[in-house]
């Protein structure tokens, strides 16, 4: 998931780098967001029997509530809703922000049918390939070159997936598929520079009138399941469905800027792990060898591609280092 810093979550520009004490609150907040992102799954599991689709629209119907709050929060409604405004006048913003929106609602709603499909296994492969399809997509969309390592990395993923087609002859769609929509959305918010916490505000308040309109339609026809069901336990999971997913958000791009690039490209592996392990573990599912196979190629290539990575960053780091001539005594 890719969303972009709050300006109040910025560190001030006087230091070229976050002090330790900030690095510090950076990590614990990224690592607490990963694993909340990683047990995920299991929140989602509580709600089988509700319709993705419905699960769906209370996520957005009680998030944006809580961004609301968090608006309030940050310095008031008014100046969240003039932020807003500001976006909506530009007509270029405007129309990222809606493809974002858009591709937003897909991807979450994918994934909690994923989850209710008992195929948590088989997302936690998307968001394992997804560090290395964003730098394939970047070289055809963007022209970015990818150093030999990257490509090597790339190429290993690739016989992984292959490797799984040939062996069963299917493809590892959902996977893929939720893979292709994270980096969608990562392309549009790129192109889209706006704060964290008043672009999800926009985004939930463009896909409103669809989530929103399903679900009074829900309520008043009787067919949902929110005041029908035999709990109110029920209802409880239904209504956090939305604090479950903006609160990491916000605790991500809290993080985010605090945390070196490193630290960052190691922590993101804790979510599809934590994933992984809670579908195959908690919810017994199979781990057949085509997918034993594309798994260990998988974690071969994001190895090689995080240690190129980092070698590649302590490099430069050093290059950076540039100490001041030693000024001559006048005499």
């Amino acid at each position: 998931m890719s969303i972009a810093t709050s300006e109040s979550d910025a560190i001030p520009l006087s230091s070229s780098m976050p002090s330790e004490s900030e690095q510090r609150r950076g990590f614990i907040t990224l690592f607490v967001v990963y694993i909340m992102w990683g047990l995920l799954p299991i929140y989602w599991k509580q709600l089988t029997h509700v319709p993705p689709i419905e699960v769906l629209c209370h996520r957005s119907f009680w998030g944006f509530f809580l961004v609301l709050g968090l608006l309030w929060l940050r310095g008031g409604i008014r100046g969240g809703l003039a932020e807003i405004l500001a976006i909506v006048k530009n007509r270029r913003s405007l129309m990222f922000m809606t493809g974002c929106s858009f591709v937003h609602m897909f991807g979450w709603g994918f994934y909690i049918w994923a989850i209710s499909a008992g195929r948590i296994v088989e997302a936690s492969l998307g968001q394992y390939i997804l560090p290395l399809l964003s730098v394939l997509f970047g070289y055809l969309l963007f022209k970015e070159r990818p150093r030999r390592a990257q490509w090597i990395s790339i190429g290993i993923a690739g016989v992984g997936v292959a490797g799984m087609v040939l062996w069963y002859g299917t493809i590892p769609w959902v996977g893929l598929l939720s893979a292709a929509s994270a980096v969608l959305f990562a392309i549009l918010r790129k192109h889209a520079p706006v704060n964290a916490i008043s672009g999800l505000a926009l985004e939930m308040t463009i896909s409103a009138p669809i989530l929103w309109g399903y679900l009074l339609w829900l309520t008043v026809t009787g067919q949902g399941v929110f005041g029908n069901s035999l709990t109110f336990t029920e209802d409880l999971w239904l209504i956090g469905a939305g604090v479950v997913t903006v609160i990491p958000q916000m605790g991500y791009a809290f993080g985010l800027c605090r945390v070196p690039l490193t630290t960052l490209s190691l922590l993101q592996y804790i979510n599809p792990t934590g994933n992984f392990l809670v579908g195959l573990f908690l919810f017994g599912e199979h781990f057949t060898p085509d997918r034993v196979f594309g798994f260990t190629c998988i974690w071969i290539g994001l190895a090689l591609f995080t240690y190129e990575g980092w070698q590649t960053f302590r490099g430069k780091m050093r290059d950076d280092c540039v100490f001041p001539p030693v000024q001559k005594k006048i005499q």
